[in-house]
């Protein structure tokens, strides 16, 4: 009772971005990234 909460934009739970604002682009940026770094060291 009487803690404070840090408020952030954004933090990462369980391997997925929540922001604050509910938005999503930052989530599917990072799995675009890592979906075309894998790719890159299979096909490259």
């Amino acid at each position: 009772k009487g803690k404070r909460i840090e408020e952030v934009k954004e933090y990462k739970y369980l391997g997925y971005v929540m922001r604050r604002n509910g938005g999503q682009e930052a989530q599917v940026r990072d799995r675009v990234r890592k979906g075309a770094r894998i790719m890159g060291q299979v096909w490259g």
